[in-house]
């Protein structure tokens, strides 16, 4: 508790453990299967991931800062900063993440989603499915926006993460939108 961790070769935190108040200035950190991580704050300089297989409740994923919430695990209470990472993956979990002006937030396909709040200048990676028909621009949103549990305040980008364009669906990007992991089927379009 109120430790200040700066080694190379990071730490994990194992079944039963837990790990609280912790800034991380350089390494990254594994949460185990059964680990709590609590109030761990990213602030180095140089790239750092937190990988959460177990909790993870109020971490700050500062600058150049990856908090990776794997399928089971469950993260809540996160603040992504400017230049920091939030992805949550197939079957993992967040509530409660306020995603800050330039921090990105990417949400798999099956991850449950709750209470997310994206700042304007923020951005939402979202496993959007765009079936026939449907015509979706991804880019920066000029109103309030409540879309697969976040809410993108006016200015915040609404981007296309693990998204599915299906037949004659059409998804094209504005400048400065992004488009990650995004399968475009037989007769989809991505522009």
């Amino acid at each position: 508790s109120g430790l200040h961790f700066s080694g190379s070769g990071g730490f994990e935190v194992t079944s039963g453990g837990v790990a609280n108040a912790v800034l991380v200035t350089e390494g990254d950190v594994t949460v185990l299967s059964g680990g709590t991580a609590s109030g761990v704050v990213f602030a180095g300089a140089a790239a750092m991931t937190m990988d959460v297989a177990g909790t993870a409740n109020a971490t700050t994923v500062g600058a150049q800062a990856f908090l990776i919430v794997e399928s089971g695990a469950q993260a809540s209470g996160t603040t992504v900063q400017s230049g920091g990472f939030e992805i949550v993956s197939s079957a993992g979990g967040e509530t409660g993440a306020t995603v800050l002006n330039g921090g990105v937030v990417i949400y798999a396909a099956s991850s449950t989603v709750q209470g997310v709040t994206v700042s304007s200048g923020g951005a939402a990676a979202l496993p959007l499915v765009i079936s026939a028909t449907q015509v979706f621009t991804a880019g920066v949103v000029t109103a309030m926006t409540t879309i697969s549990g976040a809410t993108l305040m006016s200015g915040a980008w609404e981007d296309l993460g693990f998204a599915d364009i299906q037949s004659r669906g059409v998804a094209s990007l504005t400048s400065g939108a992004l488009a990650a992991a995004v399968t475009v089927e037989l007769g989809g379009k991505l522009s």
